[in-house]
Formats: C-alpha cells, structure tokens, sequence
C-alpha cells in the first residue's frame, strides 16, 4: 500500500574449488612434500533479508522499520599431506551464521527537531570440527563460538536555524560470548613423543587445555555531531533585462540558480572493534586457538579466544560543498584507541612461526583526506 512497503531477498549459492601445491625446504632440514584440498560437493552459502517500512500519510515524517536478515556458510573439505613416506588427512566440517534484526521508529515532533529509537541486534553462531592426523597423532578439535549484541540507541537532531544543527546520540550495548576450543585425541593415544613441532603443538595445547570462556559486558556509546552551515547566496540577475535572444538567463539557472552551501562539521563518537565476527582472518579465526591449516610448513596462524574490543574515541572536523563542476570534501580526524588489535608473532616454540593477535596498551591514528568530484 502507500503506507507498507514490503521486501524479501534470498539466495543460495555453492562455491566449490580444489587446490594443490607442492614445497620445498633446504634448511634446517631437506623436505619436500605436497598438499591438497577439496571441497565437498555439498558445501552451500545462503543469505537473505526481510525489510517491513510503515509510514503515515497523516503524519509526515514518522516511519517504523524492521529488518531481519541471515547469512548462513556451511563448508566441508578434506586436506590431504604427502611426503613420499607417509600419507595423511585432515577433515574439517564448519558451520557459520550471522543474524542481524534492526527495529526503529523515526518521530518528527515538529519540522527542526526529531527523535528516532531502537534495537538493534546481532548474533554470530560458529561449530567448527578438525578432524586431524598428523605424524600419526590423531584426534579431533571442537570449536564453539556463539556471540549475541543487543543493543538500544537514542538519536535526538535539531536544526536550530538553515545554518546550525546539531545530532546527539547515545547507544547502548550488552554482549554475551561464549567460546570453547577442545582436543580428544584417539582412545588408543594419549601422548606424542614424535619430532614434528605441529604434533607437539598440539600435544602441549591438550595437556594445558584453555577453559571455556563466557563473557558478559555493556558499555554506552555517545556521539555528537556539530554542523554550520556557510551560505553564499546566488547573484541576482534582473531578468526583464536580459534579452530573450541569448542565453545568459539559462546560464544563470544552470549555474546560479541556487545558494552555495558550505558545510563545516565536527564529530565526536566513541566505537568499538570487536574480534570474531563472521569469515576468516579478521572473523571467526581471529579467536580461535586451534590451528586450521595443520600443514602449512612451519607456520601456524592461531587466534586469541581472551582478546578484548577495541576501544576508539574519534575526533573529526570536515569542510564540504561545491566546486566548479563538481563537488569537493576535506577532513581532519584524530583516533584515539585502547586495546589496539595487532597482528603477533609468537616465538615461544622452536622452529616454528606462529602469527596470532594481541591488544597493545594504546593507539593513535591521525590524518587528513581530500574528496574531489567532477561532473
């Protein structure tokens, strides 16, 4: 109707590849060996949305929105490792999704002033099981990671005159984490007394188990947003002077017509950067404490399951408005961070590289943009 708009989206799709490589290493000892991976044919990513807007024809301006969408990856593969004297394999079945809901409601109380409110949620639900063989030590790791965000936010906007608004905003997060990472290695072997440093990895990481984690946390997130407006009226042009023979009244409307409005904004805000959301690197296996990739050489990339969020207060002044046949944009920011996310690497373990994450003390980010655009 004119007041209810509906959306629906939804797709599946399946992405397979195999992959293959051979290496070689001269030091500290001679080795070659080669690798593969293949996915499963039943391997399939699906996503979806579901998009409800009601306004009132009656009272312009007043909207509620809700929103409801899913991305789901299931991915099932076998690696495989050759070496000329042994043949092993490695199985890894992974289960991910991420559901994020949004609920709104946009309030008008007159044509300066507004209010919106809401929730907005989003949950990530992660099962991971490696099945592994390695210098015939066997057994299997268990990963579980579920996460859920709620969070309720105010926005309050007022334009005091055509040249000065402000924006406040406050939200407010609560967060629940739970992580698990577990090893149960074949009845028939408790212990590895072999030489391969990722067996010994292992080993070590099941004598010294990481107890599961469940965490529980909110926080409140402001944020304000200054605006002057620099207003240059458009030249006056007489036109019962202007002759209907040339065409410098349509130049006049072209280019004109209109004030030029330019923008001078600051910006304060609080964020926050949260490790394990979904996908690799910068997701899931940015937390996790078990190495997917067992034959990857001498390095292994395992996650920090104890990182914390990143915390950043952000800093902003920009400049915007036209340019001759175009538009242009410059700001200057200034971040400050706490508990800085940082790549790691960990040399703890004799011939091995291992690369994981860790939070630094603090950080500083700063800098200045140009944005030009010429039509």
């Amino acid at each position: 109707s004119d007041e209810l708009t509906l959306n629906w989206e939804f797709g599946v799709d399946s992405n397979l590849k195999d992959d293959s490589g051979n290496s070689s290493f001269t030091a500290p000892v001679i080795l070659e060996y080669s690798t593969a991976e293949i996915d499963d044919n039943d391997n399939y990513d699906s996503e979806g949305i579901f998009e409800l807007v009601k306004t009132f024809k009656d009272y312009p301006g007043r909207e509620v929105f809700f929103s409801f969408s899913h991305h789901n990856h299931d991915d099932y593969e076998t690696e495989t490792y050759e070496n000329g004297l042994i043949s092993e394999s490695t199985i890894l079945n992974n289960r991910n999704g991420t559901y994020e809901m949004a609920l709104n409601y946009k309030y008008p109380i007159n044509e300066d002033i507004s209010l919106e409110f809401g929730y907005d949620g989003d949950y990530v639900d992660s099962e991971q099981s490696l099945d592994f063989e390695i210098d015939a030590f066997r057994g299997i790791n268990d990963f579980k990671y579920n996460r859920g965000i709620h969070a309720l936010f105010l926005e309050y906007e007022n334009k005091f005159s055509d040249k000065f608004s402000i924006k406040p905003s406050i939200r407010y997060e609560y967060v629940s984490k739970e992580v698990s990472s577990i090893i149960n290695l074949d009845n028939n072997q408790n212990s590895y007394s072999g030489d391969n440093v990722f067996a010994q990895f292992i080993q070590y990481s099941y004598e010294n188990p990481e107890s599961e984690i469940n965490l529980n946390d909110g926080a409140i997130y402001p944020n304000l947003n200054l605006t002057y407006n620099i207003i240059k009226p458009a030249p006056k042009v007489d036109e019962s002077k202007v002759s209907e023979k040339n065409n410098s009244n349509q130049n006049y409307k072209k280019y004109g017509g209109r004030d030029k409005i330019y923008s001078l904004q600051f910006g304060l805000s609080r964020r926050v950067d949260r490790p394990g959301g979904f996908g690799h690197g910068q997701g899931v296996m940015k937390i996790r404490p078990f190495p997917r990739n067992i034959y990857s050489g001498s390095f292994l990339f395992i996650g920090n399951p104890y990182l914390k969020p990143e915390y950043s207060t952000q800093y902003d002044i920009s400049f915007k408005g036209p340019a001759p046949m175009g538009f242009f944009s410059t700001s200057l920011f200034y971040n400050e961070i706490k508990d800085k996310i940082e790549w790691y690497d960990d040399d703890s373990y004799e011939n091995l590289d291992i690369t994981t994450f860790r939070n630094s003390s603090n950080g500083y980010e700063g800098g200045i943009s140009w944005f030009l655009v010429l039509a």
